[in-house]
């Protein structure tokens, strides 16, 4: 992960963006998912990330945190 100043950059790729954003044909966009090589800790809860989706980075805001075996984190689009 790279942190510039308080953004920070996730790979998403094209096709589970495309998914979620004709599922979500409101403003929100809410993406759950598990991947063990994503570390997020509690300090990163409220803050917004740029998610890039294979064409543009977007905008998105980490709104809980979940922890299982693997990290499961529950995101809305700003």
């Amino acid at each position: 992960m790279i942190v510039i100043n308080k953004w920070k950059k996730i790979f998403l790729d094209k096709n589970t963006y495309l998914k979620r954003k004709h599922k979500n044909l409101n403003k929100y966009f809410i993406f759950k998912t598990y991947n063990q090589n994503l570390r997020i800790s509690s300090l990163f809860n409220c803050t917004t990330i740029k998610v890039y989706n294979g064409i543009r980075f977007i905008p998105i805001k980490i709104d809980s945190l979940k922890f299982g075996l693997k990290c499961k984190y529950i995101i809305n689009n700003v």
